[in-house]
């Protein structure tokens, strides 16, 4: 009983390293990709940059996270997802006439 305790151990252990090593080491590559690989050369290449990343950050990904769990979804209690500590984000269309999106 005790042997198989320990193999589930391991096998936990083993999973739980693999995943952490496999973030640190992606992380490490995003670094790489920004700093080396796609690294601006010049102004305007650092203002398509961040342009990029407010695309990104502020719209695309939000918009997926809404796509997998829709501002009227519910857990399976019946509860809001979207409720407490979560509140419902709502991507941003950039505007480069409205300093607030353009900050």
């Amino acid at each position: 009983m005790h042997k198989y305790f320990l193999i589930g151990v391991e096998k936990n252990i083993s999973v739980y390293y693999t995943s952490y090593f496999h973030l640190q080491l992606e992380t490490l590559m995003d670094v790489r990709n920004v700093l080396v690989k796609e690294r601006p050369e010049t102004f305007q290449d650092c203002v398509a940059w961040a342009r990029n990343m407010f695309q990104d950050s502020y719209s695309n990904q939000i918009r997926q996270l809404l796509f997998n769990f829709p501002a009227n979804q519910t857990t399976s209690s019946g509860a809001p997802f979207w409720s407490g500590p979560k509140r419902c984000p709502h991507p941003i269309t950039f505007d480069v006439s409205n300093v607030r999106s353009s900050s």
